[in-house]
């Protein structure tokens, strides 16, 4: 179960790093982001203490989000059911975030960051999570605008 729930946290942060980077329509005249709408993003283990998630390991996420005056606030969900609250903060062609899983007995908090590509509908980055349980995660993501 916390090999799910780490996945499906990792998932969240990779969608909630795409839409950061990935918004549609270059932004505003100002240069800044909108990543308000729905992302796909495919998230890669680096590294995890937590026994079920080996190095290398993948899988998807889908993220809902909203973008207002360069706050970011949303939701994701994994491809195995995990899900929580994104929040964050947009400067430039840099997204910045922190992912709350949901529901969990070990509640994992993540933090990464994202820079969008100059097709301004995908954006890269990585994020990092810890838990109540002492357990660590490392990804690195991908994401495309739906």
């Amino acid at each position: 179960m916390r090999g799910l729930q780490f996945r499906l946290l990792a998932a969240i942060l990779v969608a909630f790093t795409l839409i950061g980077c990935g918004s549609g329509g270059g932004g505003d005249s100002d240069g800044d982001l909108n990543l308000t709408g729905t992302w796909a993003a495919r998230v890669t283990i680096n590294s995890s203490t937590d026994g079920a998630n080996p190095a290398g390991a993948q899988f998807l996420s889908t993220l809902t989000l909203s973008d207002v005056s360069n706050t970011v606030t949303g939701t994701f969900v994994t491809e195995s059911g995990l899900g929580g609250t994104v929040r964050g903060q947009t400067v430039g062609n840099l997204f910045s975030f922190t992912l709350v899983e949901g529901v969990n007995s070990c509640p994992k908090s993540c933090t990464g960051s994202a820079e969008v590509s100059s097709s301004d509908r995908e954006f890269e980055g990585t994020y990092t999570c810890s838990d109540e349980c002492g357990t660590s995660l490392s990804t690195s993501f991908s994401a495309i605008k739906n």
